[in-house]
């Protein structure tokens, strides 16, 4: 199946790196203007130096904290200004926010709460952003996801019971 993004603009958060940066690369390999945020600034300027020569269209990185309405809303007042409009979010920033390999029960509420913050409302305040956007062009596609963080690499003691996900 050979799928295009052509005359699409995708916004991709997260894409500094992981799941985030392969999205981007593919959208833009597969023809879509692409906004590629995260605020990790070196690692977007990974993410845009190694997109592929057969990336058909350009990827633009912008430093935006998903967590802030403001920074959300400047992002997509620009790619919408230069691109024309947005078509597609996918937001993948986030995961567990640093917490990989850390036991649950040592995770702190402000630990939490960046998890929280990062994961859910940023995907809702880039919801909130674009409805307007994709409403009046009748046609726009938001999807979320998670990585890996939280699976089974993630357990630092494989001897503990509660956490060992070795089969039986």
């Amino acid at each position: 199946m050979d799928i295009r993004f052509q005359s699409k603009t995708a916004i991709v958060t997260g894409a500094a790196q992981g799941i985030g940066r392969a999205i981007t690369h593919g959208l833009a390999e597969r023809g879509a203007d692409v906004w590629a945020c995260d605020i990790d600034k070196t690692g977007l300027q990974r993410t845009f130096a190694t997109a592929t020569p057969q990336a058909q269209s350009p990827i633009h990185t912008s430093i935006t904290d998903v967590t802030s309405k403001d920074a959300v809303n400047r992002l997509v007042s620009q790619a919408s200004k230069v691109s024309g409009r947005v078509d597609i979010l996918i937001h993948v920033a986030g995961g567990v926010v640093g917490q990989v390999g850390q036991p649950v029960e040592k995770v702190t509420e402000d630990q939490w709460q960046a998890i929280f913050d990062v994961n859910l409302k940023g995907a809702f305040l880039f919801s909130q952003a674009l409805a307007p956007l994709m409403k009046k062009a009748g046609y726009g596609k938001i999807l979320g996801g998670v990585d890996a963080a939280g699976g089974p690499q993630a357990n630092t003691d494989r001897n503990d019971p509660v956490c060992d996900d070795k089969p039986e």
